[in-house]
């Protein structure tokens, strides 16, 4: 029976790959857990809110946009008294973006410069694959140039016609069509093709 010095020297005598030598596990600190739960929110939440804008978002954000302009260079036009003009450009040769900007003018002067606004990518002033617009008229893209001219009255100028329609397309999704209209009294009104029904909303 081995005595406890033996005993001692066989342990020694061992090859050190075959000893087990316990050692305490480094535990994660307050700052590493802290650490690592930032990372992770800020992935999450990117990954949450990026939203790749589709077609139809951009026509629809167009459109909404552009009808709000409308609504606002009707009532500049009367709250200050004065003319406001607001001229719409098709793109040069299918070169550029289509684009509009409004203008206020007051007793002949212009109050400040007003920049050209182009439609977000992709998005055209064409009616895509409808033919009839929600008034029953035919639906055509802007080929040239237009001017639409709302005064002091509350009146507007729409180029000889009492209502006038502009249409938003995307190339990609050519059903999905919004138009906006505006009359000679400066009411603004949207529309949304469906497609299914085949019929304006």
């Amino acid at each position: 029976m081995a005595t406890g010095t033996d005993a001692h020297a066989l342990y020694l005598n061992e090859p050190l790959n075959q000893v087990s030598i316990m050692r305490p596990r480094p535990a994660f600190t307050v700052f590493e857990l802290l650490l690592v739960l930032l990372v992770f929110g800020i992935v999450f939440t990117l990954t949450v809110l990026y939203k790749p804008e589709t077609p139809v978002a951009r026509v629809e954000n167009q459109a909404r946009r552009f009808a709000q302009e409308l609504r606002t260079a009707h009532a500049e036009a009367i709250n200050r008294g004065g003319i406001v003009w607001i001229e719409l450009e098709p793109a040069t040769e299918g070169k550029g973006a289509d684009r509009y900007r409004t203008q206020l003018e007051v007793d002949g002067q212009e109050v400040e410069p007003a920049p050209w606004i182009e439609l977000e990518k992709g998005v055209r002033f064409s009616p895509g694959s409808v033919t009839r617009g929600p008034l029953g008229d035919v639906a055509r893209a802007l080929e040239e140039p237009v001017t639409i001219i709302c005064e002091a009255s509350g009146v507007c100028q729409l180029d000889g016609t009492t209502v006038i329609t502009f249409y938003f397309s995307h190339p990609q999704r050519p059903e999905i069509v919004r138009a906006v209209s505006i009359s000679q009294l400066g009411g603004v009104r949207s529309y949304r093709w469906d497609a299914t029904e085949s019929q304006w909303r």
